[in-house]
């Protein structure tokens, strides 16, 4: 898919495509993408020198804040499948990006001081998350860490409209639901050191109106029949969001040999926030 037609709905600095944060009622999606880097940014902790990897680095937003802070542009690697992607992070901001699939790739042992992921953890299928995860685990420092920012799955029957409408978007999307993670984490020597739970559904409204505001430009660059793709599955994810099959998660994750198990503690706050919201 062109960029040109994601830059029809995405905000105009990050081109962020994963949920951003609302703070205020006023706030428009550059705003609340702009809050959602800064949290991430925190997550982090990004130090000058230290060696930081984005898994699905789509088109560089993370990487650039993060070099907006550190100053260092060496230590920071981008793994992304789209050869635009990598075109356009290279070209605009200079950082290391390969073609590379993150589940299947090797890493070498303790060869990272951060690896993060932003709506990238929703595409490792079920059964790839245990392996994987010990890859990630291996892969960062004794005192490294890893963050992770996505969505997942309530409760243990996939709900219809995720089947239909995900895969029309993202090929092979396989959700497991937040206590197959704790789980996976727990298995994979992951102790959980921040958890939290954020609401996805004014990211997607957003979007929404934004892609309705530029339809003519939007149907020139892609057909009428994707553009109305598109904005069946932002409605369509708003409703699983709205109708709690669905929620948005941050993990940040850091080697232990014997991790405590906190899938009470989790599950229970984010119950607990999908009450509020």
């Amino acid at each position: 898919m062109s960029n040109k037609f994601y830059e029809l709905f995405l905000d105009k600095k990050y081109m962020f495509y994963s949920c951003a944060d609302f703070l205020k009622s006023t706030d428009t999606i550059e705003d609340a993408q702009e809050n959602k880097a800064n949290y991430i940014l925190n997550l982090i902790d990004p130090k000058p020198d230290e060696k930081i990897l984005d898994l699905g680095c789509g088109w560089g937003a993370m990487l650039k804040k993060i070099y907006e802070t550190t100053k260092d542009k060496k230590h920071l690697y981008g793994y992304t499948l789209s050869i635009e992607q990598k075109n356009f992070i290279e070209k605009k901001y200079g950082f290391n990006v390969e073609l590379k699939d993150f589940i299947t790739t090797e890493y070498e042992p303790e060869s990272f001081d951060k690896i993060f992921s932003i709506g990238s953890l929703e595409h490792v299928r079920e059964d790839e998350l245990l392996p994987f995860s010990k890859k990630l685990s291996q892969a960062i420092k004794p005192d490294g860490k890893i963050i992770h920012h996505f969505f997942c799955r309530i409760g243990d029957v996939i709900p219809t409209r995720l089947l239909v409408g995900g895969v029309a978007i993202f090929p092979g999307i396989d959700l497991a639901n937040l206590k197959k993670y704790l789980d996976v984490f727990e298995q994979a020597n992951l102790g959980v050191k921040h958890h939290s739970v954020h609401d996805y559904r004014p990211t997607l409204k957003a979007w929404f109106d934004r892609l309705v505001a530029n339809k003519e430009t939007a149907i020139q660059l892609v057909g009428v029949q994707t553009y109305n793709k598109y904005l069946c599955y932002l409605a369509e994810a708003w409703r699983l969001f709205d109708d709690r099959d669905l929620m948005l998660m941050r993990f940040v994750l850091q080697r232990q040999d014997a991790p405590i198990s906190l899938k009470t503690s989790v599950t229970s706050d984010a119950f607990h926030f999908l009450q509020k919201v």
